[in-house]
């Protein structure tokens, strides 16, 4: 009996090194999701209609994708009273394009470039998120980093 006890053990040890051992040469296949990285980016005016873009950074060797619109408020005009005209949100690269733009007007269609949001996919560098709608108007989203 003792002798099948030590076996059992000495088994399941080396089964556990062996594990280890394979977790070191195939992280990929160990680790599988997570590799995935969620970051969330808000950006707002303030009552003052002040803007407060975000600057986020996509670091070397990742790429940004799988964006989601988590909240996105208009808020009130910032000159007159009542609803602001124009909506929508931006997010621009290091040069002050927009690789990704949402915008309406009105009551009108709602008008993209770059999208669908969830299709945008951003290589390493820096890119800023903004809001237009008026005081108090906000965007936040969310992507992953793989």
């Amino acid at each position: 009996m003792k002798i099948i006890n030590k076996i059992s053990v000495i088994a399941a040890v080396l089964l556990g090194a062996g594990l280890l051992l394979a977790s070191a040469f195939f992280p990929h296949e160990s680790r599988g999701q997570d590799e995935k990285e969620t970051m969330t980016v808000k950006a707002e005016i303030d009552k003052e209609c002040k803007s407060h873009p975000e600057t986020f950074t996509v670091p070397a060797g990742k790429t940004a994708k799988n964006f989601k619109k988590v909240a996105f408020e208009a808020g009130k005009a910032c000159h007159d009273s009542g609803a602001p005209e124009n909506k929508g949100f931006a997010v621009r690269d290091s040069k002050n394009r927009p690789v990704y733009m949402w915008s309406r007007y009105k009551d009108q269609p709602p008008y993209e470039k770059g999208g669908p949001l969830e299709s945008l996919t951003l290589q390493e560098g820096d890119y800023t998120l903004s809001v237009a709608g008026g005081a108090e108007a906000r965007i936040e989203i969310s992507f992953e980093l793989e």
